[in-house]
């Protein structure tokens, strides 16, 4: 079982060039077949409040790139992006994808970083989320989350059976 997290010096809104350091990274990584990788929040952008030109409906090419990537490496891949959902707001997601390049999972970072502007951009989301990965359950969360530890108690409820034998 490999857990990999990927750190990139990122280039301020430029997916281009952040897509290529994270193709590099995958390259000196090299790694194996179903590990879980991860990458940082707003890999592909940096923490932009722009989120008028930065933020991508499903489907665009940050989600492609992470789809792509998955399915090349034949690993489990969490990627950060700013993302717009059917609602037209914008939500700072953590997105899942297997290793057949499928989206599995995505999660709305709950607690949005009120002190550097982020809450003026991005819609807070609204529950923890789960996937199944080497017979472990994975929970994702982004960056300011990790302050508030009841949406992980949360999260580890809800696997709890309702009921006890």
């Amino acid at each position: 079982m490999n857990v990999i997290a990927l750190q990139l010096d990122i280039a301020w809104e430029n997916k281009a060039v952040n897509f290529e350091k994270v193709r590099r990274l995958f390259t000196d990584a090299a790694p194996e077949k179903d590990s879980l990788v991860v990458l940082p929040e707003m890999f592909a952008t940096g923490f932009t409040m722009n989120t008028g030109a930065m933020a991508e409906p499903y489907g665009g090419e940050t989600e492609q790139f992470l789809a792509r990537l998955a399915k090349e490496s034949g690993i489990w891949l969490i990627g950060g992006a700013a993302m717009r959902g059917r609602d037209g707001q914008v939500r700072n997601k953590a997105l899942v994808f297997s290793p057949a390049g499928e989206l599995m999972a995505y999660y709305a970072k709950m607690r949005p970083f009120t002190p550097g502007g982020e809450a003026d951009h991005y819609v807070a989301g609204e529950r923890a989320v789960t996937f199944s990965w080497n017979a472990c359950t994975v929970s994702p969360f982004v960056c300011y989350d990790l302050r508030f530890p009841e949406i992980f108690r949360e999260a580890a409820a809800a696997q709890r059976p309702s009921s006890l034998p």
